[in-house]
């Protein structure tokens, strides 16, 4: 519903199972989705209600520090502490914590615990994904050598007038953003933001395609 745009149904959805069948994940999926929707106190409440059934939950933790920033409640600094400096919790854990408590006390202007904790944050990062220099200085140099200007220029340039959709792709940080503004921008032009079909569409493709593998596996040989 989400994917959809339907936010109103999916809310209500949320709302009913959390009220017939409460539990962690759905008071965690229903607080994650009031947060998108910019409703922060009724995100927080929800966040609140899950710590307050499990202390140490740390997705919960974690959205709560994203929500009230600089004016987290001491117990809940204590518990991201306790997280981000733990032996025995999972790798991603501890390197969100750490990087919220980062953005917590970068907001709180006390830069040296800021900055102990995000140097700790992308220790644990570099650890599980390395990132080597060498290669991503190869793989840059690369496409540079492949689309040179000469190649650019003789790309064909479209003239048609055509009124069906645009689609900019491209990876995240490319300026597709930006692509999207600049023809919103022109009176003919009009920016749809990003929206799910596609993902819908793929989602529903791998669904037909994985039971139909299925069934296949279950024919007599």
């Amino acid at each position: 519903l989400v994917a959809t745009g339907d936010t109103d149904e999916a809310l209500k959805v949320l709302r009913d199972v959390a009220e017939k069948r409460p539990s962690e994940p759905v008071a965690l999926q229903l607080g994650d989705l009031l947060a998108r929707l910019g409703r922060f106190t009724e995100a927080g409440a929800q966040f609140e209600h899950v710590v307050r059934r499990n202390p140490d939950n740390a997705n919960a933790l974690l959205a709560l520090a994203d929500i009230h920033g600089k004016d987290l409640a001491k117990t809940g600094e204590e518990r991201l502490v306790a997280i981000a400096t733990a032996d025995r919790r999972a790798a991603g854990e501890v390197l969100r914590a750490n990087l919220a408590l980062g953005r917590l006390y970068d907001a709180r202007g006390d830069f040296a615990r800021a900055f102990e904790h995000f140097r700790a944050g992308n220790q644990i990062r570099n650890a599980v994904l390395p990132f080597d220099m060498a290669a991503f200085r190869a793989w840059i140099a690369k496409q540079i050598a492949v689309f040179t200007p000469e190649l650019v220029a003789g790309l064909a340039k479209s003239a048609t007038g055509s009124y069906l959709p645009v689609f900019v792709v491209g990876l995240p940080r490319s300026g597709t953003t930006l692509v999207e503004r600049m023809i919103a921008a022109h009176p003919h032009g009009y920016g749809l933001g990003e929206p799910q079909d596609l993902y819908v569409l793929a989602d529903r493709k791998s669904t037909r395609l994985n039971s139909s593998h299925v069934s296949e596996s279950r024919m007599p040989s």
